[in-house]
């Protein structure tokens, strides 16, 4: 009887253990060939020679109930999570060549090819943040996981997270008629 009761709660707290959600990091080495990692929903791609000697980052999610989150949250109308990405050898240096970095789309806020209300947003490590949009930012469907993303390019690895637009609109494309002219 003993031992039974023994086994059971073994499996209970094995099973509370296995159920409760987990933040994860993910550890990119960066060496002299172009290298990729992702977790969740944010993808990076190095390209070969980004730095100049060999280079590990951990990329590691920021706790929803820290107070950096938060602060972050609200100051930059972040959507969803935002992800750290630390230099393990805690120097801070800007890559030479671009990084890029891909955030998967919320498939529920996805409203088409005719909307653009999606962009990056990066986040300093100073207090209080800068916090802006990174620039020149595209959207498109990556077969390789097969959802919609909006990537942007790089050069310094800080905080990065999804900014969505509150209001989208629909944008046009082609060649408008700013002024008619009567004809003479």
């Amino acid at each position: 009887m003993l031992l039974g009761g023994f086994l059971v709660f073994i499996i209970l707290i094995a099973g509370i253990v296995f159920f409760i959600p987990r933040f994860t990091t993910k550890r990119l080495k960066i060496e002299k060939e172009a290298k990729s990692a992702s977790i969740s929903d944010l993808f990076l791609y190095v390209p070969p020679d980004a730095f100049q000697y060999n280079k590990t980052f951990t990329i590691k999610p920021l706790k929803e109930n820290s107070a950096e989150y938060q602060n972050l949250k609200t100051m930059g109308n972040f959507y969803g999570p935002i992800y750290e990405i630390i230099p393990d050898d805690k120097k801070e240096e800007s890559a030479l060549k671009p990084i890029k970095i891909k955030y998967r789309i919320p498939m529920d806020l996805y409203y088409g090819d005719n909307f653009n209300n999606f962009s990056i947003i990066y986040a300093s490590d100073d207090n209080p943040p800068i916090i802006k949009k990174l620039p020149g930012c595209e959207i498109y469907k990556d077969e390789s996981i097969g959802s919609y993303v909006v990537q942007a390019n790089t050069f310094h690895f800080s905080k990065f997270g999804l900014y969505v637009d509150p209001t989208p609109k629909e944008v046009s494309f082609g060649l408008k008629t700013l002024i008619e002219k009567p004809l003479l």
